[in-house]
């Protein structure tokens, strides 16, 4: 026997193996071992006789192998680099050092749409290989030159275009998790069962609806993760299989210091009990109390590092949305101060990056989302991001940072230091407010700066006109906030609601500013635009655009005797 080792506790398809176990004890070739779902190539810059510029043809080589898998199968499919095709024995073992990253990227870049692959390195024969697992396909993929295959057998065929189109047709809108295991004997996870079991008698009572399902087909039933065939579908097994859950699904790395060695706890549990046990291990890191806060009506409140919404929807949101057909596990990066929960796959196309707080909820896998909200373990409507959002801001905290990916989506909380008047003020308000996100991001922002534009609101709130319109009116019948000029789109906050901040109201308008910067040129002054954005608590770029429109105005110009541009530029009265 030949042992087979990979990266991170990664189990090696069994066609990969079988293939290479062939090829060392019987002495078969790889060509004479590949199949519809598997494929072998061999690294041009190992070859004899490459060409003269290998690292190029071996790009093409992959792009043109995981396009052709990638269009010619309905399941997973592989192929290995680092194996030569028509040489058998050990000796077709040639091994790679092509790094996976680098290559994962060139293989996104390269095609269209962009395919996501999984690329995973292993030991065999004392060489390392690479496995790129082409997911099961949801759309139908060319180079971005225009060129596509498909596999049919061992051979790689140009796609004429009546089959793209009808292959176009079989992909479109599909749900990965809606669909039959190939397996029939999966195993599932009692605990697993009698956990979902608790969770619906649970919300039974609370609905005054009938009990829960007393079997396991009951359970399954119920949640709809069976078809009428009684076969378990995907969804059934992430959310139950003892068997699923063999390759870690969640990654938690605690820092308790920068630069120091991280903890690493991994689970590998159905995701039904991974739910919990996640959110178990950040709260066992984050202490439960790092301010408190004082009411007027004579309650307190204890802030944690993290708010528990917050954490239970960065979860949630990671777990249900993410891409299952890519085997990584969501990583949680941990330290005394923050919180990154990355995700693996992107957005879906219909989640524009600047408009999460505003576009429909969109689960990736509709199925998995609709049986994880009947066991409470999701919210029956929300956006997950304006829960977060609310979540961080109404505890005096930024919002979340969140970075989109083509591989992957990172989401971080950062406790940073509580603003203790900003949740006392917040306490002051009607519960329309409290609970309002874009009521919340408004008056953040006007803590922290004179006046909000129009442009800056539907930033903001991620609005279109219409949504901010409303919004704006709103908040102006609430006595919120108030308009501060006739002739510019400019709000701030009305004296009462300033009051309640403990702030004195901000008599410098963006306006008011411009106002301040003509009168002290006209004094002779030189101003710099970081220097009056310090002094008048005004974002630098909004100060840089008076200037620029003071200068269009004819009464502000650059120093002559200055730096043109940069940091350093002051600026003058107009001689």
């Amino acid at each position: 026997m030949h042992p087979i080792e990979s990266a991170h506790n990664f189990p090696l398809p069994h066609e990969v193996r079988d293939a290479l176990r062939a090829i060392i004890e019987q002495g078969k070739t790889a060509d004479s071992q590949e199949s519809q779902i598997l494929d072998f190539k061999e690294d041009p810059r190992t070859a004899s006789h490459h060409s003269k510029n290998p690292e190029a043809e071996l790009v093409e080589t992959i792009l043109k192998a995981s396009v052709c898998m990638a269009n010619g199968n309905s399941t997973d499919s592989f192929v290995v680099l680092g194996v030569k095709d028509h040489v058998p024995g050990s000796e077709a073992i040639a091994g790679t050092s092509v790094d996976a990253t680098w290559l994962r990227t060139k293989i996104s870049e390269g095609t269209q749409p962009r395919l996501v692959v999984d690329i995973q390195p292993f030991e065999f024969q004392e060489k390392r290989l690479l496995l790129i697992r082409i997911p099961e396909p949801l759309e139908v993929y060319s180079r971005s030159k225009g060129e596509s295959w498909y596999r049919d057998g061992t051979s790689c065929i140009p796609m004429p275009a009546e089959k793209r189109r009808r292959l176009e047709w079989e992909r479109r809108n599909p749900d990965f998790t809606a669909r039959p295991t190939q397996r029939a004997d999966i195993p599932l996870d009692q605990g697993a069962l009698e956990y979902a079991r608790q969770l619906l008698t649970h919300k039974a009572i609370a609905s005054g609806s009938h009990e829960a399902p007393e079997t396991n087909q009951g359970i399954l039933r119920e949640l709809e993760v069976i078809d009428g065939e009684n076969r378990l579908l995907y969804a059934g097994e992430i959310l139950f299989s003892s068997s699923a859950s063999q390759a870690v699904s969640v990654r938690h790395l605690y820092y308790p210091a920068p630069g120091v060695e991280p903890i690493v706890k991994e689970l590998a549990n159905p995701l039904v009990n991974v739910f919990p046990k996640t959110q178990e291990i950040i709260k066992s890191y984050a202490k439960q109390e790092i301010a408190r806060v004082d009411l007027e009506n004579g309650q307190e409140i204890a802030l944690p590092t993290f708010p528990d919404k917050a954490v239970d929807e960065v979860v949630s949101n990671a777990l249900l949305h993410r891409e299952w057909m890519i085997s990584m596990p969501v990583v949680i990066k941990q330290t005394p101060r923050t919180l990154t929960v990355i995700s693996p796959g992107s957005l879906p196309p219909e989640v524009p990056h600047d408009k999460l707080l505003t576009t429909r909820s969109v689960p990736r896998n509709p199925l998995l989302m609709s049986a994880a909200r009947k066991l409470g373990l999701a919210e029956e409507s929300s956006r997950g991001f304006d829960r977060m959002w609310a979540a961080m801001l109404g505890s005096g905290r930024r919002p979340p940072i969140v970075e989109a990916h083509d591989y992957e989506v990172s989401v971080t909380l950062e406790a940073g230091d509580p603003d203790i008047s900003f949740i006392q003020g917040i306490a002051k308000m009607k519960p329309t407010i409290q609970q309002s996100v874009d009521a919340l991001i408004i008056l953040r922002y006007l803590i922290d700066h004179p006046g909000i534009t129009w442009k800056i609101l539907k930033s903001e709130m991620q609005t279109n006109d219409l949504e901010t319109r409303e919004i704006i009116d709103w908040l102006t019948d609430e006595n919120i906030i108030t308009r501060t000029s006739k002739t510019i789109d400019e709000w701030a906050l009305t004296e009462e609601c300033a009051s309640a901040f403990d702030i004195k109201s901000n008599g410098t308008s963006l306006s008011d500013a411009k106002t301040w910067i003509s009168k002290q040129l006209e004094k002779g002054s030189s101003l710099n635009a970081r220097e009056v954005s310090s002094l008048l608590h005004i974002d630098r770029l909004q100060v840089t655009r008076m200037f620029i429109q003071l200068r269009a105005e004819g009464i502000a110009m650059i120093d002559p005797d200055g730096p043109k541009r940069g940091l350093n530029t002051r600026w003058v009265a107009r001689k």
